[in-house]
Parts: C-alpha cells; structure tokens; sequence
C-alpha cells in the first residue's frame, strides 16, 4: 500500500490542451509513466474564503506569495469518509501544501467552529502531524469568518514516473463548480468550466523536467497556460453577480420610469382638470352675461374675445 504523504513541495505547471494533444502526450510517456492504480477517480473540493472572496482575489492578482485553505475528498463522501483538510501555498513559483486526515464529519464540525484545535488534534493524533494541525488552525483564525465559498469536483486521470517519484503527470476533464449545496457528502456536479474537448494537464515535480518529457510536450506543441480553478468559478461567480446587479439597476430605473409617468399623468389629469373647470366657469357667465360662445361681449362681469387662430 502506497504511503499517504501530508507535506510536499514542488513545481505545478498548467497546460490547457485539446483532446489531440493529450492523445498525443499519452502516446509520448506511456513507456515512461505508469497509470495511477486507482485508474480514473473524481476528485471533490470545498474551498474556504472570506465573505468579499479576499483570498481568491489576491490569487489572481499573482503575487509572489499566495495561499489558499480547502477540504478534498475522492469521490463523493459520506460523513465517516476521511478526506485531506489542506492548507496550499505558493511561493515564488514553488507550491508547499501540508494537510491532515481526518472524517468529514469532523472536518465539517471544526470549519464551521463546532469543535477547536484541541479536540482537532486528538482526532488526528495517529494519522496526522498535530503541528500541521496549528498551523491551519492559525490559518482558519487569521481570516475571521472564512467559509465555504466554492464547490469543485473533476475527473483525473494520474501517472506516476517509473524514473522519478516526485514527477507525476495529471489530466483534469469536467471541472465543475458551484456555490450551492457546497458539501463534500453531496453528489458531484455543476456547471462546467472548461470549453468541449479540452482538459487541464498539470506536471507536479520536485526537481527540472526530464529531457524526454521536454520533447514529448513540443512535439505536441503546449505551452504553460496560467489555470486556476477556483480563479476561474470565481471569475463566473463574479459575471453573475454583475449581471443580477445590472438586472437589479435596469429594474429600479423601470420602475423610477414608470413612477414619473404615473406622476406625469397625475399632472396631466390636474391640468385637464383646471381647464375643463375653466371652461364651465367661462361658459357659466357667458350664459350669465347673455353672449354666446365665440362672440365678444363688454357688458357682465367678464370680457370676451372670439376664438381665432393662435
């Protein structure tokens, strides 16, 4: 049984490639890798942010240093599941990720404050380092009111170099998020992020890319692309909140329209009103007088002027 490792530091790099291409690079390294024994998995994800996203926002403005918190879990959990709760951080273009293991019904309890790192680190005491445990912890305070923000669930395929353990090649399809029913024990799904046909490969090394590889990737012609998930689910998250503001601008100035029409005849129908009360006065004392309408008269209480043009 393969050993579970908790902390590694390493280079990430993305590439977003077309079906062809990822044909391609499987034919280059299938004498050099070796498929994941797990075969094709579906990984899960919760991402943890403050309330206005702040961790999320520094990610994308790629700084030198950055930080991100989630719980990960393979294949949908259930609440006696063990899953990772993970603390990523990237320097320099170098990742360091530590995690524990713990029931996701614990991992759930201790995000949402239920229970504190002491009782957390009795619950990891014989699977996980506890100072990796005081560290998320001090993560988890450090951002008051951190959340979940993000659900994230993908399909990968993983292959292991027979050279080297710390390279390892992996191929993300039907990457989907959501912000609804963001728990790890709930069925995977929501939209997607990546256009038909297209995956997302990372190579995960702890040392320069070996030479073969090198010309397994120009051969089938892929660049580093910059690709965060999360970025990319918070990008969309980003457009719908806009379009609902601009729905939400576009119905108060309908109803600000529509509400200076209704005083408009309001007005409209006080003017009418006043005329047409003019009007029966007028006519009231032109039969008072003895004049008929459209004729000048001198002699009552009024003076008269015929209608003519104006």
């Amino acid at each position: 049984m393969k050993e579970i490792i908790n902390v590694f530091s390493r280079h990430e790099i993305k590439y977003m490639i077309t079906d062809k291409q990822r044909k391609e690079i499987l034919r280059g390294i299938k004498d050099r890798m070796i498929p994941d024994p797990h075969g094709l998995s579906t990984i899960c994800n919760m991402y943890y942010d403050t309330p206005d996203h702040r961790l999320i926002r520094k990610s994308l403005d790629k700084p030198v240093y950055k930080e991100k918190m989630r719980v990960r879990s393979y294949g949908r959990a259930k609440e006696d599941t063990i899953v990772f709760l993970e603390l990523k951080k990237k320097y320099d273009g170098v990742v360091y990720k530590r995690r524990i293991e713990l029931k996701e019904k614990d991992a759930t309890a201790y995000m949402e404050g239920k229970i504190g790192i002491t009782e957390l680190i009795d619950l990891i005491a014989d699977v996980s380092d506890p100072q990796i445990a005081k560290e998320i912890d001090y993560f988890k305070n450090y951002y008051e009111g951190i959340k979940p923000s993000v659900y994230l669930s993908y399909d990968r395929c993983a292959y292991f170099s027979e050279e080297d353990e710390s390279l390892r090649i992996t191929f993300d399809k039907n990457i989907r998020w959501r912000k609804n029913k963001a728990r790890l024990t709930d069925e995977p799904g929501g939209e997607e992020i990546l256009p038909e046909g297209a995956s997302l490969m990372e190579i995960k090394t702890a040392t320069a890319l070996p030479v073969w590889l090198v010309e397994v990737l120009s051969k089938a012609e892929v660049r580093p692309s910059g690709f965060s998930k999360y970025g990319k689910a918070y990008q969309a998250i980003l457009a719908e909140e806009l379009a609902a503001a601009s729905e939400v601008k576009e119905a108060v100035a309908k109803a600000e329209e529509e509400r200076m029409e209704n005083n408009n005849d309001k007005y409209d129908r006080y003017i009418l009103k006043r005329v047409l009360r003019k009007r029966s006065y007028d006519t009231r004392l032109r039969n008072k007088s003895g004049s008929s309408a459209g004729t000048g008269s001198l002699s009552g209480a009024g003076v008269f002027l015929s209608q003519g043009p104006f």
